[in-house]
């Protein structure tokens, strides 16, 4: 069984098996050989970086803190956070509930891993879709939103989406309607 397990690359080997393994190397190696001796074969690999990194916090024990910070600092930044239009879109086209997307989010933080805003976040980002009260007036009778309000919401919120610099260009919204066979239904 021992024989079995040193023909398996080391790479392969669980946390266990690796400290099974180099147990003798490291009784008979002390901290710097073990360090000196990896700096060099990372050098020879072609890894110069890395054996850069090793001499450095060899002679700079009391940095490793501060890098290490930098390090789970940059893991965290490589992980893509769905934008809260995403997210939203998410929950439309998926049909969840708040609680099932309260759920989605806990289950990928569990793992460590932030995709998803809070719910509150996405209720900020589908309230952004809406027009101001202001703009809307209703009563027992009648619904009314001002036109060129709803444009100007639809023409920012295409704006953002295709993230897009307005300023140094020139657009013109054209917009229709009715005419589709909706426009004549009849009142309810």
């Amino acid at each position: 069984s021992s024989k079995l397990a040193k023909t398996k690359p080391f790479d392969q080997l669980s946390y266990k098996q690796k400290k099974r393994r180099t147990e003798i190397l490291r009784a008979e190696n002390n901290v710097d050989e073990l360090t000196f001796a990896t700096s060099m074969n990372m050098r020879q690999s072609g890894n110069k970086d890395i054996s850069k990194i090793i001499s450095y916090l060899t002679a700079n024990p009391g940095e490793a803190s501060r890098i290490w910070a930098f390090c789970e600092d940059k893991i965290e930044h490589n992980q893509k956070l769905y934008c809260k239009e995403e997210a939203l879109a998410l929950i439309i086209s998926l049909n969840l509930s708040k609680s099932k997307y309260k759920q989605l989010r806990i289950m990928s933080l569990n793992q460590g891993v932030k995709l998803y805003f809070s719910y509150y976040q996405i209720q900020q980002a589908k309230k952004d879709c809406y027009l101001s009260k202001e703009m809307i007036k209703c009563t027992d009778t009648y619904a009314k939103i001002e036109l060129q309000a709803l444009l100007d919401l639809t023409t920012q919120r295409l704006f953002k989406a295709i993230d897009t610099n307005a300023d140094s260009q020139e657009f013109k919204l054209i917009s229709k309607w009715g005419f589709d066979g909706a426009s004549g239904q009849s009142f309810y």
